[in-house]
């Protein structure tokens, strides 16, 4: 996972557009073997998924870089927090392989590559 921060604040604002200036601020593996023994973690996970293949690790990702990690996933905010990162925000881009996702004030949006 490669994690890009906006670097206009108004971005939180309006969110991610064409030729917003982001810089990389991480990048990182994630586990993503199925917990299958935690019955609650599921609920949550499938009440997440809209539908989207990648909604469930992108709200992952989320929660762990907001300081709310799900378990197992704490090791991800120690490291986002002790590197002196600001919160994971609106405007700001999640790469999971070759697919870019801007965070948006909802869910997230499907975008190119940022430049």
């Amino acid at each position: 996972m490669t994690v890009y921060l906006a670097n206009d604040p108004l971005a939180m604002l309006t969110g991610y557009t064409r030729g917003t200036a982001v810089t990389l601020a991480d990048r990182f593996d994630l586990d993503l073997t199925p917990r299958l023994a935690d019955t609650a973690l599921l609920e949550r996970v499938f009440a997440r998924d809209t539908g989207g293949p990648d909604d469930v690790v992108l709200g992952r990702i989320f929660d762990a870089l907001n300081d709310h990690p799900e378990p197992g996933d704490e090791h991800l905010t120690d490291r986002w927090y002790r590197g002196g990162r600001r919160s994971l925000s609106v405007g700001d881009v999640v790469a999971l392989g070759p697919r870019h996702y801007a965070c948006a004030a909802i869910g997230w949006e499907p975008i190119a590559r940022p430049d």
